[in-house]
């Protein structure tokens, strides 16, 4: 089992914020936690995996005022998520991934957004 090497407390998001990753929506999904150096989202593919090593652009909205884009950063883990009865439902065309994301050179503008959306949910 690897030991966590984050430098950063990772913080549970349990609202409806919601993550796009590419400029043509790839993969769009659910935020499952956050912290000052990356996220971390789930969402469903259709049978391809769509991971690369690339450097990509990612969104983080919600269904109120948040939003946050433009964020430049690197795919560190995209893998199955298979959890829950309703998945194994599925066809096995459709499969739901957990992607990690470390955040790369952001504005002075993105990293203000980004502590106010950690103090969020840090309370």
């Amino acid at each position: 089992m690897k030991s966590e090497q984050r430098k950063e407390q990772r913080l549970a998001v349990t609202d409806n914020v919601y993550v796009s990753l590419g400029g043509g929506l790839t993969r769009v999904g659910s935020l499952k936690d956050i912290h000052a150096e990356g996220i971390s989202f789930e969402y469903v593919s259709y049978g391809v995996n769509s991971a690369s090593c690339n450097d990509e652009t990612a969104t983080i909205l919600d269904e109120n005022s948040l939003y946050l884009s433009g964020l430049r950063c690197r795919i560190v883990y995209d893998v199955p998520a298979h959890d829950g009865p309703v998945w194994k439902s599925l066809p096995k065309s459709l499969i739901k991934r957990r992607c990690g994301l470390q955040f790369l050179a952001l504005e002075k503008k993105q990293k203000k957004q980004l502590d106010l959306l950690l103090q969020e949910y840090h309370s």
